[in-house]
């Protein structure tokens, strides 16, 4: 390298030391929606309705007839999840939503809905089948 280029070298390591955390500083400060972390899953306001299903990664709750909440505790492994209502003749399904990321979801079902399916929609596989 020449005299030149070792000052220009130099100039832009100098740039990037300063403009790389301001820009990381920028794009945390962009994100529009809150963190989700395991106290704030705690602390929410509890809902009364009937306990389906409580285990590590799922907690579920039918709130009445028509809606079913899903409090997710851990994310899936699969990258894409849907939610599908199955009713009692189990020829139609019904797509109710999308899991994604650790969270509560609250979907509104069909009231002969008898069970809901999670599926990995990537890999076309049935993650979970769980009877209401």
């Amino acid at each position: 390298m020449t005299s030149g280029q070792r000052k220009a070298h130099k100039l832009i390591w100098m740039f990037l030391v300063i403009a790389i955390p301001v820009f990381v500083i920028f794009a945390l400060k962009s994100i529009k929606e809150p963190f989700i972390t395991d106290s704030d899953l705690s602390s929410r306001e509890e809902i009364t309705g009937k306990l389906i299903l409580d285990d590590a990664q799922f907690q579920i709750q039918l709130l009445d007839k028509s809606n079913i909440q899903i409090i997710l505790k851990r994310p899936l492994k699969s990258a894409s999840s849907s939610v599908y209502g199955i009713s009692s003749n189990n020829e139609s399904e019904i797509f109710l939503g999308v899991l994604d990321k650790k969270g509560i979801y609250q979907f509104q079902i069909n009231p002969n809905c008898k069970s809901i399916k999670i599926q990995d929609d990537i890999k076309h596989i049935n993650l979970f089948n769980i009877e209401l």
